[in-house]
């Protein structure tokens, strides 16, 4: 069995590092979008209230937003295997 692992090498003028030796866990990227007007006042109305940059805090709504979906998808997942578990004992009763 072959157990050779493909690694890429990123280089950068005189530096070279290893793909797998990088953490890119907090690594940011520029992106462009297109936001309603009344959505980008209401951050930017929001984040200088809290003293902080609307795009920090669209970024964390963003990533709460996906987090609470991924825990609803899993809540809804028990409760499906739950009811199919009570329904299937009602039958054999």
């Amino acid at each position: 069995m072959n157990t050779t692992k493909k690694v890429s090498e990123i280089v950068l003028g005189d530096v070279s590092v290893n793909e797998d030796e990088l953490n890119l866990s907090g690594a940011k990227i520029r992106i462009t979008m297109i936001v309603d007007l009344e959505t980008v006042q209401a951050f930017k109305a929001l984040a200088q209230k809290n003293g902080s940059k609307y795009q920090t805090l669209m970024n964390k709504k963003l990533k709460e937003s996906l987090l609470s979906e991924e825990e609803t998808s899993s809540l809804e997942k028990r409760v499906t295997r739950l009811e199919k578990l009570v329904l299937s004992r009602r039958k054999v009763s």
